[in-house]
């Protein structure tokens, strides 16, 4: 019905290129082909996924301190040693 309307194709680009870019740690850079509601709509969900995924890298390593173990400088996990 409306699910192949190009306003929410246009939709779903935006919001999928926003997911990729803030989970792969990118900066914030929309494509130049974006209109101006896709450059907006890329703004509002690339903080959401960059603040999801602050969030889980935030609750992975609090996990990781309260079982003894601690992220070294290349991300690794090692043991904390006493």
């Amino acid at each position: 019905m409306g699910s192949k309307s190009p306003s929410k194709l246009k939709y779903k680009e935006a919001v999928k290129k926003a997911e990729e870019d803030a989970y792969s740690d990118k900066p914030m850079n929309p494509p130049s082909h974006f209109d101006e509601r896709q450059i907006r709509i890329y703004g509002d969900k690339y903080h959401m996924f960059a603040n999801k995924a602050a969030y889980g890298k935030s609750l992975a390593e609090d996990m990781a301190l309260l079982h003894g173990y601690k992220y070294n400088e290349q991300g690794k996990l090692e043991r904390i040693t006493q």
